[in-house]
Order: structure tokens, then sequence, then C-alpha cells
């Protein structure tokens, strides 16, 4: 590896788009793909149509795709890594929301399964002789959504290796020597040892505003490719670039070529409207959303669009007239909630009745069993961004009182009860209200996938998007990797 990589990132960030070569369309659903190292066989996480899921191969030019690892009950098995050989595949198992994965590793083509214990949801890697596994182990008792750390795991029965104190995703190079690993939204590589332990201190490389959520070595070990959310970055010799794909893709493997395999889920988004005075509520089509953009929100008066978007990488949140013309960026960047690393989320956004204000609601993004939330207030002409109070998570964007003076919001107490208020813009202060005061959504019949609804116009339209035509395919990247 170059030292440059090691040293310091340079902040050069070019947009760069790829060429996406479908290698497949599928029934049903398709994850985590992992070419076997000969180049001849295919395996991946499918999914049926009642959310089973289990790990087929098949050939990767076509043919009869076989169940490598079935799903047993309350446990699905994903994520399959080839060992070095080919001869065995290693894939972890979900069982709960928030349980821990189980790791387990099964000779191919056909052999028993053998559990090598709990681990992180961070996918494991091989070491080049097939003797171990990395991977990442929660700590403590915080089942499912505690901080993990880096292990080795000797597959000769010996105890695992602690490696380091932290670690959520990982990646190895193919000649063992390197190891990259994310904590949080922080990237971090390190020298390994001939026994793949730590030869020297990890070096940060770079800090996303947002969880990294998959990261991966070219074949040569001079470039990492990491994702966060929807973009993708590539790291050559000290230079950061971004990937700007034309549809969302999850890559899951570096090809020897340079390309990258994954899976693009190329559905198209559209914006409708229901005309609630209208003698036959029929939903019309308003535009198509590029897939960069989600939780729109249309101004009281039918004529803007305030929007999170991807387009620029790390979500940040314009506003654009209607026709999507006019774009300028409102909040450049979503504040984080730090000690989570940061996964925050964006639940929606919404105008207050006058058009003169935006509200934000964000939550942690961790999963079950967390209810923090928080509301965020920015004048939709620009200015300070500025948090407006701590609630619980309802998922969805803030609801703003007639008057434009108030928001409605939820608090959540230790023990999970629930209390509504209306929360003044000017002070703060909280007046409690009846669960059933709260401002209930007109109902309408919308279409298959609709989400966001949000009434404008003084009441007169019913706005939604809608996903449409979602068909996740198999695809190769291609010159992800500069040769």
């Amino acid at each position: 590896m170059k030292a440059g990589l090691l040293l310091s990132v340079v902040c050069v960030l070019l947009c760069a788009a790829q060429t996406i070569t479908p290698l497949s369309d599928w029934v049903n659903g398709l994850s985590s793909p992992a070419l076997s190292p000969d180049g001849t066989t295919l395996a991946y996480d499918a999914i049926g149509p009642d959310s089973s899921i289990w790990i087929d191969v098949r050939p990767l030019r076509g043919g009869k795709a076989v169940h490598f690892a079935e799903w047993k009950g309350d446990g699905g098995p994903h994520s399959p890594r080839w060992s070095p050989d080919g001869k065995r595949i290693a894939f972890l198992r979900s069982y709960c929301h928030s349980c821990n994965e189980k790791l387990f590793v099964k000779e191919f083509p056909k052999g028993p399964e053998k559990l090598w214990g709990e681990v992180c949801r961070g996918t494991p890697s091989w070491t080049p002789d097939g003797r171990f596994l990395l991977a990442t182990e929660i700590v403590g008792e915080d089942a499912g959504w505690g901080p993990c750390r880096l292990v080795l795991i000797p597959l000769d029965g010996g105890a695992p290796l602690r490696l380091a104190r932290e670690g959520d995703e990982l990646a190895l190079t193919l000649d063992g020597k390197h190891l990259a690993y994310a904590v949080g939204n922080t990237l971090k590589t390190v020298h390994l040892d001939a026994t793949y332990r730590f030869a020297d201190a990890p070096v940060q490389i770079t800090r996303e505003p947002h969880a990294i959520s998959s990261i991966h070595w070219s074949g040569d070990g001079r470039t990492l490719v990491y994702q966060v959310r929807n973009y993708t970055r590539v790291v050559t010799d000290g230079t950061l670039r971004l990937i700007h794909p034309v549809t969302p893709f999850e890559i899951s493997q570096i090809l020897a070529d340079g390309s990258a395999l994954g899976v693009e889920e190329p559905g198209r988004s559209e914006l409708w409207r229901v005309d609630l005075e209208a003698a036959r509520q029929e939903p019309e089509k308003v535009r198509s959303i590029p897939w960069t953009d989600e939780n729109l929100a249309v101004s009281p008066d039918g004529k803007w669009l305030a929007f999170a978007t991807a387009r620029n990488g790390p979500t940040q949140v314009w506003i654009s007239r209607m026709d999507g013309t006019g774009a300028r960026v409102l909040i450049h960047a979503i504040p984080p909630f730090d000690r989570f690393g940061d996964k925050t989320m964006l639940d929606g956004l919404s105008w207050s009745p006058d058009g003169k204000w935006i509200a934000m609601e964000t939550q942690p993004g961790i999963g079950h069993g967390d209810t923090d939330a928080r509301i965020f207030i920015i004048p939709s002409a620009g200015g300070r961004l500025r948090k407006f109070i701590d609630c619980g998570s309802t998922g969805r964007a803030p609801v703003w009182n007639a008057d434009g003076k108030a928001l409605y919001i939820l608090k959540v107490s230790n023990n999970y009860e629930e209390s509504y208020f209306l929360a003044d813009i000017a002070t703060g202060s909280l007046t409690p209200i009846a669960r059933e005061k709260l401002p209930k959504v007109t109902s309408v019949p919308l279409r298959d996938g609709a989400g966001q609804p949000y009434v404008a116009q003084s009441g007169r339209y019913l706005y939604y998007e809608a996903l449409v035509d979602w068909k996740p395919r198999l695809i190769k990247v291609d010159h992800l990797v500069p040769q």
C-alpha cells in the first residue's frame, strides 16, 4: 500500500458516473452477492415473497439456483463470503431484529453448518490462509445495538483474540497485510503482522457525516471503496472520489478487473396528489422524483418543494420549485446524534402554514428500543438552523398547529409511556394535549407503496410519494477502481 493512503486523504471530490451492467433480473429479492475465487459460482441472499431469507448458489453465467443455507424457523442466513480456496462459505444468521448475529461456516457445495459464536452485523473477512475469520463482536450485554469491537476467530477451535476495542464494519486485503475498519462514521486502516495482529497504531483515513455501511479493498490493496447510505466513495493513493450513480446500488465485492459486484435497486419514485374537493378523488401524477431525493414536503401554496437529497453525497435539505428548477441548498448537513457514531436519520420535513419556516425531525437511526428524536427549525428563505426541542420519535414530519405558532410533539418516558404536547415556537413551552385531539390525516385511496402524505394549498390537495417498478437486479459496476 502507498504511504499516502495511510497518512492522510486529500479531499478532492470528483463526481464520477459509473457504467452499470445488469447481469440478471430476479423473481425473488436479492442481496449480498459474492463470487467464488475461481469466478464461476455466485452465492447470494434470496428473499421470498413472505420475507423468508436463505442463501442460494448458482453458476454466474446462468443456470439453476440451489439452496445452500436454508431458512430455519426464526433464523435467516445472509451475507455469504467465500473462503480463499473456494471450499467453504462463511455467513451470518439473524434470529430477531435486536439480537446479535451468529457466525457460521459451511463446506461447499454440501456440508454441516458449524457455529463460531455471536457477532455484530458487519460482514466477516477471511484471512488469505483460510485459518481465521475477522469479525466484530458486541461489547457488553446490549444485544443487537451495543458498541462493537474487532475480533480474530481461529477456525481450529482456539479462543477468539480481541484485536481492538472498537470496530463496526471491516475489510482485509487479499494478502492479509492491511485491515480497514469503520468505527461508526470514521474510517481507519492498520498494518497487520504475520499472525494478523496489529503491527502498528491505526491511522484515521476520513470521517463521514454518517455511519459507514460497507468497506471493500481492490485486489492490489491500493484502493478502498466504502459506502455511506446513498453514496459511494473511492480512496486511491490518498485521493477521495465521490461516486454518483444514476440509480442506487449496494456493493458487495470488488472483482479482479476493478469492477464491483452488487445489487441495483432501480425503482422509480413519483410525486402524486389527490384533489380533496373533487367529486371523484382520483390520484394524479405531479412529477417523477430523482432517486437521490426523499422526504418531500410541498409548500402551503403548492409552488415549492423542500426535500432531503444525496445529490452532493451526504444528506442535505434543498428547496426547489415544484418542477425541480431553482434548486438551492437550505441545510448543508444534518446535525448528528454523535454518540451513535453517526446513524442519524431524517424522519421528515414540513412547512409552517404561512410558508416562512420549515421544521425537520431527526432520530438516531439505531433501530428498535430507542425513542429519541430532535426537531429543528429553519427559515424557508434560508438562515440559521435552530434546534427547537428534544422529543420522542414519531417516524414522520413534524406537524404544525393551524396558526403556525406551535408544533405537536411526542414525549416518551423511561417506561415508554407516550404523552403529547403543543410546543410553542417562540418560547418552547409545552401545553399537554390529549391523543384524540391530534390532527388527523385525511383518509383517501392512495397508490401502492405510498408514503409521506402531506396536505397543502389550504387543505385542498393531499400530496404523497409512491415507489413504482422496484425490482432489485444483479449488476456489475465497471471501472470503479482505477486501473
